[in-house]
């Protein structure tokens, strides 16, 4: 029952960081697949 009680300001602080993590990752796995050269300019 505690599960339900959270409220919403820390399940958006959970999705935030779940976000945060996925976008580390996503940028992780793009610079992996461009060539040095490539993502000097994306950064």
């Amino acid at each position: 029952m505690g599960e339900l009680n959270s409220g919403p300001a820390e399940n958006s602080l959970h999705i935030s960081i779940l976000n945060q993590k996925a976008t580390q990752s996503l940028k992780r796995e793009f610079l992996c697949n461009k060539s040095p050269r490539q993502w000097r300019s994306v950064l």
